[in-house]
């Protein structure tokens, strides 16, 4: 199975509701629940990389720190 992200596949993710952020396999995952539903996420930037932007957001921008942009990583079955 071949992974890659393609510029235009982006998500926006309220920085409030990102719960976890872990490195994967195929790209970094986040978990960020949304009304009652988990949702999982796998983006090209590296754990560092979204552990830097959620800091930033935080400190500069407080507690209602906004949202970021992320590149999703799509899955190819290549089979």
């Amino acid at each position: 199975m071949q992974c890659e992200a393609e510029p235009s596949k982006k998500i926006v993710l309220s920085t409030l509701c990102i719960r976890s952020v872990v490195e994967g396999e195929h790209g970094t995952i986040i978990v960020a629940p949304m009304f009652g539903t988990r949702r999982v996420h796998i983006v090209r930037q590296s754990v560092d990389e979204v552990q830097a932007m959620l800091a930033e957001a935080r400190r500069t921008r407080g507690l209602f720190s906004g949202s970021l942009t992320f590149d999703l990583v799509e899955a190819q079955d290549n089979d």
